[in-house]
């Protein structure tokens, strides 16, 4: 396992004048760095604190799906946030920090990458640019390769907020970085920055160290501007990157075209009986 350099990343986090990632905590493997930071938040812990795992043996994304994962490959840590906003603006969180993750990935591929709302970065893939698999694709996986996205990574935001306390955010991020191949009917759905064209800007010493810490930086700025000028001033950054913008999809059996997304966060789709906003709901391709 190719264990991450605390000393490496700190060095790098406190060059760069980050206020996410410390405190920093170092796992080579627990259940799940949300369950850790969400105990460490009720505790009094602080703003921008970062849990880090090499291996988590109970890592979910949305709806309870576990995270796959080779320990030692990829990026699997939480941050705490303390945001200081109304309880109505924490919802849209998950895609303000889904700019930072796709910006800070962007940065080093040459691959176009998109938000899948509500909380995913995807890779848009065009026909016979896909990755080379390693065995052949079983039925199943010969359709999830008709998608045009490669999932390359996720965020889980949970919140919890106390009478007479302030909310906090658990941001619970997952992005492949070196993996080379995916089990089962993951390899035609996921990606890998080590699978796709490298930007000519991207560092020739590139590592999970300097990765984490542009991710930080990231998240930082957008918060900011999320925290000074509501979802307003991210809009349009939101729908540039919209990754289900004209594309059929299905949302909990509802079934239409992807419209973009509203000053609200909401998916808005077009139904034969109108356009409608959705604030949650799980997305699949049609």
């Amino acid at each position: 396992m190719n264990r991450f350099s605390v000393t490496d990343f700190l060095t790098t986090l406190r060059e760069a004048g980050c206020d996410l990632g410390e405190p920093f905590s170092y796992f080579e493997e627990v259940d799940s760095t949300n369950s850790l930071v969400k105990q460490y938040a009720r505790d009094g812990g602080l703003h921008g604190a970062c849990f880090l795992a090499d291996h988590q043996t109970a890592g979910r994304g949305r709806h309870g799906r576990h995270w796959h994962a080779a320990p030692g490959e990829n990026l699997l840590f939480s941050v705490l946030l303390r945001p200081r906003l109304p309880a109505a603006m924490l919802s849209p969180l998950t895609l303000v920090l889904g700019l930072g993750v796709r910006d800070a990935l962007a940065a080093e591929t040459t691959a176009t990458l998109k938000l899948k709302w509500p909380n995913d970065i995807v890779v848009h893939q065009t026909p016979g640019a896909l990755p080379p698999q390693a065995s052949e694709p079983t039925s199943t996986q010969r359709n999830a390769g008709s998608s045009p996205f490669r999932k390359l990574a996720g965020i889980l935001t949970e919140s919890e907020l106390s009478l007479g306390e302030e909310a906090f955010i658990v941001a619970g991020i997952g992005v492949n970085v070196h993996s080379q191949e995916f089990p089962g009917d993951l390899a035609h759905l996921a990606t890998s920055l080590a699978l796709l064209p490298r930007a000519a800007t991207s560092s020739p010493g590139f590592t999970r160290e300097i990765l984490l810490t542009r991710i930080l930086q990231n998240l930082s700025s957008w918060l900011s501007r999320y925290q000074h000028g509501g979802l307003g001033k991210i809009h349009q950054a939101l729908n540039e990157h919209d990754a289900l913008l004209g594309q059929a999809v299905r949302v909990d059996g509802r079934h239409g075209i992807g419209q973009g997304i509203d000053e609200r966060g909401q998916l808005l789709l077009k139904t034969p009986s109108g356009t409608v906003a959705i604030s949650s709901g799980t997305v699949e391709l049609t």
